[in-house]
């Protein structure tokens, strides 16, 4: 019985253009993200991708609704590969229109889990950074027709390919949010630990993890800096 699985394939790169062009951006991408993240990063590079901007479909936590209507539009394109460039919102999204059914419905996914067939391939770049979504199962959805109440998906089909860590997006994150993800990330770890999983890596992250967390309190405090001790952001 296998009882880790390693996934996905993890990647940096220090600007946008760099990921554009080492995943080679294309006619059969879809660049699922928001408006106001897409224009100033991508739009520059001229990229001959589809777009679909998450805000255009309901503001606010992901929901059925949300995603159905994306899974629709995102059938009219012909992509082979989902690019999901965001936070929480747009990475539930994602993960649920990566294994998207012919009727597009959510509760069809629902009937199905655990046994969920990929239809696209997925890679997720977070813009904010704390509670590795990116590299997970799982995806929760509201189910607003049905009671609006919270369902979760989880199977490994919903696992990235690849998950790509940018510094560009996590730099500008303002100062409460950088701390307040720190925290999350600190929090994590030390579940990890506590539950006996993967200690070797705990033990490695923990003093750093604890160092910045202390600097992240300050910061969430209202002290100026980026809530790191040499000045650094939660993106490096």
């Amino acid at each position: 019985m296998v009882q880790v699985i390693m996934k996905p394939e993890i990647f940096k790169y220090a600007t946008c253009k760099e990921f554009a062009e080492g995943f080679a951006l294309g006619a059969e991408d879809l660049v699922l993200t928001n408006k106001f993240i897409f224009e100033p990063y991508f739009g520059p590079l001229g990229l001959k991708v589809h777009t679909i901007f998450q805000e255009e479909y309901g503001m606010g936590e992901p929901t059925d609704v949300m995603c159905e209507s994306i899974m629709q539009d995102a059938a009219k394109t012909g992509c082979k590969r989902i690019i999901a460039i965001g936070g929480g919102t747009v990475i539930d999204i994602a993960k649920a229109l990566a294994v998207a059914t012919e009727d597009a419905s959510m509760d069809s996914l629902y009937s199905v889990m655990p046994a969920l067939t990929r239809k696209y391939e997925l890679v997720i770049i977070p813009t904010t950074c704390g509670t590795g979504s990116e590299v997970t199962s799982f995806s929760v959805i509201t189910d607003k027709k049905n009671g609006n109440i919270k369902y979760p998906l989880a199977d490994y089909e919903l696992t990235p390919d690849v998950a790509i860590i940018d510094p560009q997006f996590v730099s500008t994150m303002p100062k409460s949010i950088t701390a307040d993800t720190g925290m999350d990330a600190d929090a994590l770890s030390d579940g990890l630990r506590r539950g006996g999983v993967s200690a070797a890596v705990c033990v490695h992250r923990m003093p750093g993890l604890s160092q910045n967390c202390a600097g992240a309190a300050v910061l969430r405090d209202g002290a100026g800096g980026s809530g790191y001790p040499d000045g650094g952001s939660c993106g490096r």
